[in-house]
């Protein structure tokens, strides 16, 4: 349970809510994500869809093409997850875990770009070690 769980209602505690529930969603998407996706393009989509319920209806009806669909995917993770943009009453740990997100996010945006935005479906080579600077990885849950 989130330490603001607990706490009394209000449109504070629900965005808190929200921002680690985000969080916890991209750590899900990609455990033990360090650095780069390795070539693993259904890593990178698994991470950037975990962005679908922040994207508007009318996002999601103009993103028809893979590359379409991976730049709204980052603008939306990337509004929540920029460091500027958290609420503030985020703890330290669901700070340090919405940093390694938001860079897990621009990773995985570019290895799609680089691959020139391969389809969804198209998983490319089996996930390894997980790049030069080894494990990594968000951490522990909440």
């Amino acid at each position: 349970m989130c330490a603001a769980a607990g706490s009394s209602g209000g449109a504070g505690s629900s965005e808190l809510q929200a921002t680690q529930a985000l969080i916890s969603r991209i750590a899900k998407a990609a455990p033990g994500l360090s650095v780069k996706p390795a070539g693993d393009f259904g890593l990178a989509w698994r991470v950037l869809r975990t962005a679908d319920d922040q994207l508007t209806a009318e996002a999601k009806k103009k993103a028809t093409t893979a590359e379409a669909k991976a730049k709204a995917a980052r603008k939306a993770l990337s509004l929540k997850l920029h460091p500027d943009k958290l609420p503030r009453e985020l703890e330290d740990k669901w700070r340090e875990r919405a940093e390694k997100a938001f860079v897990a996010v621009q990773l995985c945006f570019e290895a799609l770009e680089s691959a020139k935005f391969p389809p969804e479906s198209e998983s490319g080579p089996a996930r390894g070690g997980g790049g030069p600077r080894g494990g990594g990885g968000f951490g522990g849950g909440g």
